[in-house]
């Protein structure tokens, strides 16, 4: 088979955030979020997964880390969440900092791995931001699709053609309804190759 990009000149947009809220925050929905319960630690995922950005929204998370008692669970997730928001702040070095603090904490979140593959992707560094991507999905994601969306813009930005739509056809296949998934795979024609 032959894979050709239908739009060469389209710039990558990368999806919304992953685990406590992946990493991925341009294009909304492509991320996914860790749960919390209770305190400014859920207000923290809830305003990450809403894609939020505000200087309230960060403090409220970073209240939540210096001042709530939590679970080691919980910690991490909650360092991922604060990572998406800075991700969607382009606080890049600050969202790299929050997530390895997450892997550190809890190093089986693979949504940790993901947002940082973002951040990664966001820098056009593709290689690390591949292979963040893979180890968070080598571990259980809630939200696994978002972690292929992301890894096929990475491989798109590598010029990557044949993965870049494996990966998108991969993040449409587990959530078919996924209109952002559906849209990229309509960026690309396959054709059988001449013989």
């Amino acid at each position: 088979m032959k894979f050709m990009r239908l739009f060469p000149g389209l710039r990558t947009g990368l999806a919304a955030g992953a685990g406590a809220v992946l990493a991925i925050g341009v294009q909304g929905g492509a991320g996914a979020s860790t749960l919390v319960f209770g305190g400014l630690g859920k207000t923290c995922y809830q305003l990450a997964k809403a894609g939020q950005d505000t200087p309230d929204a960060l403090k409220a998370c970073t209240i939540a880390i210096e001042e709530e008692a939590m679970i080691p669970k919980d910690r991490a997730a909650t360092y991922v969440n604060r990572g998406v928001i800075r991700t969607n702040r382009k606080e890049w070095p600050a969202a790299l900092e929050d997530f390895r603090e997450a892997q550190e904490i809890n190093p089986a979140l693979g949504e940790a791995y993901v947002s940082e593959g973002v951040v990664h992707a966001y820098q056009q560094r593709y290689p690390e931001a591949i292979a963040a991507i893979d180890r968070g999905l080598s571990l259980r994601l809630a939200e696994p699709e978002k972690a292929y969306f992301n890894r096929g813009v990475a491989r798109l930005g590598m010029n990557n053609v044949r993965g870049a739509y494996e990966d998108y056809k991969k993040a449409a296949e587990l959530k078919p309804d996924w209109l952002l998934a559906q849209e990229r795979l309509s960026w690309f024609v396959v054709s059988s190759a001449p013989r």
